[in-house]
């Protein structure tokens, strides 16, 4: 009996050396009883440090697991999968009796957890179909004593007994089976074009009022996968289908005769080795003197944006974003380019679709789009081909990213809504918002994915004034360095919920917690992600603030959180702006969650204090405690809400080497004084091994810059010596 083959529902349960994960199962009714052979579960990845685990089979103590019975053997589930594990052979504790509830139970060894995935498909799956095991609907969980879990754990059980079930009655066919070989007669079949098959009965003696057509993939092979039936009511006496290009099928067609009776005929073929037909040319006046519209290349795209976060896709969890098409006609998508940060190893099953709008959601799906999984960091282009590629104007459409498999693509995500167009006039637009699907539920992503959509379009759109370029003076440095803004988080929404319920909002109740930021600087928070479970109908005005610490406590308040009033299950983004959200580095700040009403808000807990920062490096902390103010004290929770924070930093680029003067003109010269770079000693034999062309732009700035003290000194020294001999001949010849 197995529930292996269902869809992880994206949760899983913790346990390690003081918590225990457990899923009872019910044996069926066969009168000799069974032995337990094995089991199988299956794992999330454990803790690094996680040790000690054990697998169990206990009995039931009022709807608990109860003693012991018999441990089972099998190695430690450290990485993601299905784990088996074994029941000793030859053990009386192996032997289950006939309509009788048993419990596997896991438990570690230390503190480190373990985790086991969760599922909320309540059916399983029986071998024989008649054997009548069943698999519980929920699980079980014990912090301090045992609870229930809201959705049940995968569990295979194998195995054995003596006693039969019961038969399996077999359903009486509808019509005999025509013995081998099939009669070859009264069919004929045409290769119309490469892939498509013409059948054809005409020479079929008798009348009949209906027939049924049916092409089979295999050698002369009823038994083979029908490609297509047809069941009419006509008397047509021919059959048209699409099949492959190569490989063997049958053909076979059964008619109601006058008499009510039913005449079968065959014919096999080999598409591959089929001649095909040759069909009479239709010739087409071809236009004279219509132009061919050259296509438009427009696209749309905000990948120049901020760094913001990611979204993660993954089985049951969906991301999508909306564009809106221009004002022209005749459009066509060629391509998307989305960003993507690393991906999980155990991720899978990605796709990306272009559909159609159903209100804010994805709605029928117009084309699939073709490229690679987004397995490393880096942007993936996926390209758009045939009929619902065409897109009307003025029409919003989403581009949808999947993956079936239990790990998360990361999908590259910014909160700067700006967008750049090419042309600048093309019209289109990308949404604000993006939307998530978790849970079977969308919601709104305050953070958009990075996203270009180019297409093509016959409409020229409206001339974009050419901008006046003014020359920059040469030897002028213009470029001023620009500080680069990074996204970053730290965050616990992917822990697992803990055993204590919720942490209460409400009616003179409040929760808070803390986060510190790391070494880097001039950090700003820019928002909050927060999940909730539903709230009361009297819950009202609730807030959530970002306040300075004092001490363990909540102090001055720095800023209020923008966002909607968490009144059903799911996760809240609340939004921070102004000068209240900038944080200093290595200091603690608390969030603070408030309402007025006398109903409550929710808040689930974790257990889980591990933490997952964006980048690693970031060193960013989100508190292993919370606080909670229940009729005017503070007081300590062990478990603590399930939060991201978002903020950024900026780190100025290295600086811009000021551009140098070139001499004269020329290109490269010899070194000049000034220049920013000493000047190199040569060999004198060397010296002046140069041409022309080369000294002639060299000797002006080096006698200027280098000799000139000297040419000076030489000057006075030989107007010294003039005036010296003037005195000495006028003194001697009077």
């Amino acid at each position: 009996m197995s529930n292996l083959d269902k869809s992880w529902s994206g949760t899983r349960t913790t346990f390690n050396s003081s918590t225990k994960a457990a899923i009872a199962f019910t044996t069926g009714s066969a009168t000799a009883g069974y032995t337990l052979d094995k089991i199988t579960s299956t794992f999330q990845a454990k803790q690094s440090h996680a040790s000690g685990f054990s697998a169990a089979l206990y009995n039931v103590s009022s709807g608990d697991p109860g003693t012991q019975i018999v441990a089972l053997s099998g190695s430690d589930p450290a990485t993601a999968g299905n784990h088996e594990f074994t029941c000793p052979s030859g053990n009386t504790g192996c032997t289950l009796a006939a309509s009788t509830t048993y419990f596997i139970v896991f438990s570690g060894g230390n503190s480190g957890y373990y985790y086991v995935s969760n599922v909320t498909d309540t059916s399983e799956t029986n071998d024989p179909s008649t054997a009548g095991w069943s698999i519980a609907n929920n699980g079980k969980a014990y912090v301090g004593s045992w609870g229930s879990l809201t959705a049940s754990l995968f569990l295979k059980v194998d195995a054995t007994t003596t006693t039969a079930p019961p038969d399996t009655p077999t359903p009486t066919p509808t019509i005999t089976p025509t013995p081998t070989p099939y009669p070859q007669d009264n069919v004929t079949i045409t290769r119309l074009s490469l892939d498509k098959y013409h059948a054809d009965w005409d020479d079929y003696v008798g009348t009949f009022s209906h027939y049924w057509a049916t092409w089979f993939s295999g050698t002369n092979d009823v038994g083979g996968s029908p490609e297509r039936t047809e069941n009419t009511g006509t008397t047509s006496e021919t059959s048209e289908t699409t099949l492959s290009q190569s490989g063997d099928y049958l053909f076979r067609v059964q008619v109601l005769n006058s008499g009510n009776t039913v005449d079968t005929h065959y014919r096999s073929f080999n598409a591959g080795t089929m001649d095909t037909a040759t069909p009479t040319p239709t010739i087409t006046p071809t236009p004279t003197n219509t132009p061919t519209p050259t296509p438009i290349a427009i696209s749309v795209s905000n990948l120049v944006n901020t760094d913001g976060g990611h979204a993660v896709i993954r089985n049951g969890r969906k991301v999508a974003i909306a564009f809106t098409t221009g004002n022209g006609n005749d459009y066509r998508m060629g391509s998307i380019t989305a960003r993507f940060r690393d991906a999980d190893s155990n991720a899978a099953g990605f796709s990306a679709t272009l559909n159609e709008a159903s209100g804010s959601n994805p709605g029928t799906q117009k084309a699939s789009l073709s490229g690679s999984a987004p397995t490393t960091a880096d942007d993936y282009t996926y390209t758009c081909s045939g009929a619902g590629c065409a897109l009307s104007k003025n029409t919003t459409y989403l581009i949808q990213f999947h993956g079936t498999g239990s790990g998360n693509y990361k999908i590259a995500t910014t909160t700067d809504t700006s967008e750049i167009k090419d042309p600048s006039t093309n019209g289109w637009s990308i949404a604000d918002q993006s939307r998530r699907l978790i849970n079977n539920q969308w919601y709104a992503g305050l953070e958009i994915p990075y996203l270009k959509v180019s297409a093509t379009t016959s409409t020229r759109p409206p001339n974009t004034p050419t901008p006046t370029i003014t020359p920059t003076p040469s030897n002028t440095p213009t470029i001023t360095p620009t500080p680069m803004t990074h996204g970053i988080s730290v965050s616990n929404l992917a822990n697992s919920i803990g055993q204590n319920g919720n942490g209460t909002v409400g009616n003179g109740r409040k929760v808070a917690i803390a986060f510190t930021t790391g070494n880097g600087n001039d950090y700003k928070m820019t928002g909050i992600t927060v999940k909730f479970n539903d709230a009361d109908s009297n819950a009202a005005s609730f807030s959530a603030t970002l306040n300075e610490a004092s001490g363990s406590n909540p102090g001055t308040q720095k800023a209020s959180l923008s966002g909607s009033e968490p009144t059903t299950a799911g996760e809240y983004t609340y939004t921070c702006s102004g000068a209240g959200c900038t944080l200093s580095e290595d200091t603690t700040y608390l969030i603070q969650f408030h309402a007025t009403g006398s109903g409550y808000y929710k808040l689930p807990l974790t257990a889980d204090k591990s933490e997952i920062n964006v980048p690693p490096s970031n060193v960013w902390s989100i508190a292993d405690s919370a606080r909670f103010l229940y009729s005017g004290t503070w007081y300590t929770l062990a478990q603590v809400p399930r939060l991201k924070v978002n903020a950024t930093t900026t780190q100025a680029p290295p600086p811009t080497p000021t551009p140098m003067p070139t001499p004269f003109g020329y290109g490269e010269g010899l070194p000049m004084m000034g220049d920013d770079k000493p000047i190199t000693p040569v060999e004198p034999a060397q010296s002046w091994w140069v041409t022309p062309v080369q000294i002639a732009p060299w000797i002006p700035q080096q006698i200027t810059g280098l000799f000139m003290p000297w040419v000076i000194a030489l000057t006075l020294v030989i107007l010294a010596g003039i005036g010296f001999w003037a005195w000495r001949a006028t003194r001697r010849y009077g």
